[in-house]
């Protein structure tokens, strides 16, 4: 099928793609952004953040299509400010979190909840390398905590997530499922949550071929996105691992990789 540029829907996860943390958003990002949504492109983010993060780059972002948001466990329409789909951890997942505090006491933990987030354990280390401020301590897992959970985050104070990532799926919890978003960060999801499984999702609310869609990421935590998207993209740092699954690598995240994968769109759909 012949698509045109306004008939693709391009996803970018956030940081380490389209972000940088050293130098923020890329000017050369945001100009090509702008002149894709102009041209009547779709644009989201794939984040792992929640909603109420992803919102604070509504004044940067033109985003004009709904966010695959906490990797895939939410996907969210921010002009409507509202759900079209969600995935929330089970039960159990308190006594999950138990147990890995009590056989990883040396990782910082957080659960993610539709209101907030929440420190289980010691906040200091995690809130300082995420540089976030909407964060409530919370020290007792049966302490009451608003809202739905999403999913809980688990920082190593090494370089170390992958190992923690499969010793922590070696135990075959029901209902969950462990990735890594970055070299230190830990995710427990629900089983069947990723980015891949909210593109679909989402097509399937919106009568969309997944033909249609563009991923663009860095990180294991991108794998079923690659996986699911019509074309796939990672910036030059991802894992080597990561640019072997991807259609095309592009230059780093600092050099602006969204801009020159919008380049590579424009010239396939408006050539």
């Amino acid at each position: 099928m012949g698509y045109k540029l306004s008939d693709i829907y391009l996803f970018s996860d956030f940081d380490g793609t389209l972000h940088s943390a050293t130098e923020g958003i890329p000017q050369r990002n945001l100009d090509a952004l702008q002149r894709f949504v102009q041209k009547g492109g779709h644009f989201g983010l794939a984040t792992g953040r929640a909603p109420f993060s992803a919102k604070e780059f509504l004044h940067l972002l033109p985003i004009n299509s709904p966010c695959l948001c906490v990797n895939g466990g939410a996907v969210y329409d921010m002009q409507k400010d509202e759900y079209i789909y969600t995935d929330f951890l089970p039960e159990q997942a308190r006594d999950y979190i138990e147990k890995i505090l009590s056989s990883y006491p040396e990782l910082d933990t957080a659960v993610l909840t539709d209101q907030a987030y929440y420190y289980v354990a010691d906040p200091e280390l995690a809130a300082g390398r995420m540089k976030l401020q909407n964060y409530t301590v919370n020290p007792y897992m049966r302490q009451p905590m608003e809202g739905n959970w999403f999913k809980a985050t688990f920082n190593c104070r090494g370089d170390d997530a992958r190992r923690y990532t499969d010793l922590l799926n070696s135990r075959g919890w029901e209902g969950v499922r462990f990735t890594c978003s970055d070299s230190y960060f830990i995710e427990m999801l629900p089983v069947d949550t990723s980015k891949g499984n909210a593109i679909r999702k989402m097509c399937e609310r919106l009568g969309i071929n997944i033909d249609q869609t563009v991923a663009v990421g860095d990180y294991y935590n991108d794998i079923e996105m690659f996986e699911a998207a019509g074309f796939s993209a990672c910036v030059a740092g991802a894992p080597e691992e990561i640019k072997q699954l991807v259609d095309k690598v592009l230059v780093s995240c600092e050099e602006g990789a969204v801009a020159q994968l919008i380049e590579l769109l424009e010239a396939k759909y408006e050539g």
